[in-house]
């Protein structure tokens, strides 16, 4: 039948089988690697892209209601001088009544910009920091908080 010659080359057959089935192995798991780091950048891509278009949104109406704000405090503004230069006490009293309007408009543009950051820190919002009552007595010169 077959000869030493012919077992060689069945074990030599064999190994180079082998061989390329540890390629093909090895290949599907580098190309499976590859595919899902791919994939893991296009997650983190389409996750920055939504992310930034959310901030772009955010700063576009932030923008717009602080155009508006300006808006509201000029009214303000010409209210007061109104009432302040109002000849009688019936234009004063109309004069006052559209300062009360135009002060209310502008504390709900205030409500809406607050609502609209939804807590992210605004650039040179500072918050009022909230204190502790005296304890001291009436005009004791050591005191930090008269």
């Amino acid at each position: 039948m077959g000869g030493p010659r012919d077992d060689k080359r069945r074990r030599r057959r064999r190994n180079d089988a082998l061989v390329v089935v540890a390629l093909v192995v090895l290949g599907g798991a580098c190309a499976h690697a590859f595919h899902a780091s791919g994939r893991e950048k296009a997650d983190r891509a389409a996750a920055k892209k939504s992310e930034d278009e959310s901030v772009a949104a955010l700063k576009g109406k932030l923008d717009g209601l602080m155009r508006e704000l300006d808006v509201r405090h000029e009214a303000v503004r010409k209210a007061m001088e109104d009432t302040a230069r109002a000849p009688d006490e019936a234009e004063r009293a109309a004069a006052h009544a559209r300062l009360v309007t135009a002060l209310a408009d502008e504390q709900m543009t205030v409500a809406a910009i607050r609502a609209a950051a939804g807590g992210a820190s605004m650039p040179g919002a500072t918050g009022t920091p909230t204190r502790t009552p005296c304890t001291c007595d009436a005009g004791d010169p050591v005191c930090s908080m008269l």
